[in-house]
């Protein structure tokens, strides 16, 4: 397996693919409002710290499911984490 890595050019364009999304409802358009910002953030920071890009974590170097997440425990699960 290869050294993954996620460029800021590519959050970036996510970040344009997100704000291009259609409208669902007001509480959906808030979110979506907040991780935009939030992503943004994200990339000036790297770019503060001159990081061009930084390293995908392999399948092992994290948690694999939700149990750390009270939402997992009471059957309520992210569409976001299910889809991909």
């Amino acid at each position: 397996m290869g050294n993954k890595r996620l460029t800021i050019q590519r959050v970036d364009q996510f970040i344009r693919l997100l704000g291009a999304t259609e409208k669902v409802n007001g509480y959906a358009e808030q979110q979506k409002q907040h991780a935009i910002a939030c992503l943004n953030n994200y990339c000036r920071e790297l770019e503060y710290q001159n990081r061009k890009s930084v390293k995908i974590k392999g399948e092992t170097d994290g948690p694999k499911d939700l149990e750390h997440d009270s939402r997992a425990s009471s059957g309520i699960r992210s569409t976001c984490q299910q889809e991909g």
